[in-house]
């Protein structure tokens, strides 16, 4: 995975990934919703006690700005995930 990779690579990625561990059984609205609020909570938490002042500042540390890119980049995994399993599952 890299600058090139395409969102549908890296979709077809993810699908494969979960499909050989079988855990498409477990990705039910539920499931995916409530792990999206607990991995937006660890993002949250990383600014939880500082100002939007000290937030901003906060971000020009490189090691408080790598793991909220980290952060970033694991909720970005999800959406997508959930919304085509939510989709499915309502009938939209």
């Amino acid at each position: 995975m890299d600058e090139r990779t395409t969102v549908r690579e890296l979709r077809r990625m993810v699908e494969r990934f979960v499909r050989e561990r079988d855990w498409e059984q477990f990705h039910t609205p539920k499931n995916l919703s409530m792990g999206m609020a607990v991995e937006a909570a660890e993002l949250m938490e990383l600014f939880q006690w500082h100002d939007a002042e000290g937030s901003a500042a906060l971000m020009t540390r490189a090691r408080a700005r790598r793991a909220a890119q980290e952060e970033v980049r694991l909720r970005l995994k999800n959406p997508g995930r959930q919304k085509m399993r939510c989709v499915m599952c309502v009938g939209s």
